[in-house]
């Protein structure tokens, strides 16, 4: 039976863009085809664990609570690397496990049979991106904010906007918020409405 290589389950809330607040699942998979200095997510190979998807399904549910159905949320590193059909159709055997979010970089196509899986897509752009998943089916982008990247944030957005809504976030440490990097992410804002401030409450509130 198939492995997936995953840093890390977990019960929280979500920190970040539309759905801040919202108790979730977190499935975290291990590798990225990306190396970003700001990542917060270590990829060194003792956080690795290699599950099935019964396991990974397994562990979700005991996180749940009791007679709730909750929302999973697909993240990493870089979830589409390893991601497939036979992943989410073993879901469908946990009828309060039925609302899946991903989280991707968006340099990977999203394959068709994926698709219609998940109820919101997140893209949060890095060096490339697969235009179809950023123009057709991210229902939210979330890109990283610094003074130096201005122009290169608003042309990014151009042909996407208004099907997508538009975070931008201030580049904090790993454990904490920057405020001086805040304040000018929150002026950016100001001076372009059509973005939304992203910062990472899950930071502030001092949870995974």
């Amino acid at each position: 039976m198939k492995k997936y290589q995953v840093h890390e389950i977990f019960y929280s809330l979500q920190g970040e863009g539309a759905w801040t607040g919202q108790p979730m699942v977190f499935v975290r998979f291990w590798g990225c085809n990306m190396k970003c200095s700001f990542c917060d997510t270590p990829q060194r190979g003792e956080n690795k664990r290699e599950m099935t998807a019964p396991e990974i399904w397994n562990e979700i549910e005991k996180l749940r609570p009791k007679g709730e159905s909750i929302p999973v949320c697909f993240t990493g590193g870089e979830p589409l690397l390893q991601l497939d059909k036979e992943l989410l159709r073993e879901a469908s055997m946990y009828e309060s496990l039925n609302s899946f979010h991903l989280e991707t970089n968006g340099s990977i196509a999203l394959r068709p049979e994926l698709i219609r899986h998940f109820k919101w897509i997140t893209v949060s752009p890095k060096e490339r991106v697969d235009e179809e998943i950023v123009m057709i089916y991210a229902h939210e982008i979330r890109q990283l904010y610094s003074k130096e990247r201005e122009h290169e944030i608003l042309a990014f957005v151009k042909p996407f906007y208004p099907n997508a809504l538009l975070y931008v976030s201030p580049i904090n440490g790993i454990e904490c918020i920057d405020t001086g990097r805040l304040n000018e992410a929150i002026d950016f804002c100001l001076r372009h409405p059509r973005f939304m401030l992203n910062t990472q409450m899950h930071k502030l509130w001092r949870i995974k």
